[in-house]
């Protein structure tokens, strides 16, 4: 007897604030992150061991003519390096990857443009390791400096010319 009928609501709450707030500090760190990639003015990108691009910024598939995203998953050197050297530096590569080279040395070759143009690109390299050390990739910066090996052949150029000038007074 005495029993009711009336509803009853049980309420259990748990503060999620902390998770949240990390959470947000982690998206926040990301959109921070791929901000700096996007806005350095070279080329940066990231391939796994087998060469597949893993990362590569909004400029540098803009220099190589193509849409943000758009180059991700494809082979870098079967899609972006000129034929004639790509089993160099598929070597280069494969041997960063074994490290049997060292990294960090600079070193230009040519890139190919999706129109079929090629630039000149002075790249520096380094490994990318996983938390047990194992190498996992390669992470590379790459600025295009075309314009200046052009100027640097005109100059070349012109005081050969002067010199040549210069002998026959």
């Amino acid at each position: 007897a005495g029993q009711t009928d009336d509803p009853h609501f049980m309420l259990i709450c748990r503060d999620i604030t902390d998770g949240v707030t990390a959470a947000e500090q982690v998206e926040e760190s990301r959109r921070h992150a791929d901000r700096l990639l996007n806005v350095a003015a070279e080329i940066i990108m990231a391939t796994d061991v087998d060469g597949t691009i893993t990362l590569l910024n909004d400029n540098g598939h803009r220099l190589l003519g193509y849409k943000p995203g758009e180059l991700l998953g494809r082979n870098w050197v079967d899609t972006c390096l000129p034929e004639d050297i790509r089993p160099e530096i598929r070597q280069f590569l494969d041997d960063l990857v074994r490290g049997q080279s060292m990294t960090l040395v600079p070193h230009e070759n040519a890139v190919l443009c999706r129109d079929g143009s090629r630039r000149l690109i002075l790249w520096h390299n380094t490994v990318l390791r996983d938390g047990s050390g194992i190498i996992t990739g390669i992470l590379s910066s790459g600025e295009d400096i075309t314009a200046y090996k052009e100027l640097q052949d005109r100059l070349r150029s012109t005081e050969a010319t002067a010199a040549q000038g210069q002998q026959h007074h």
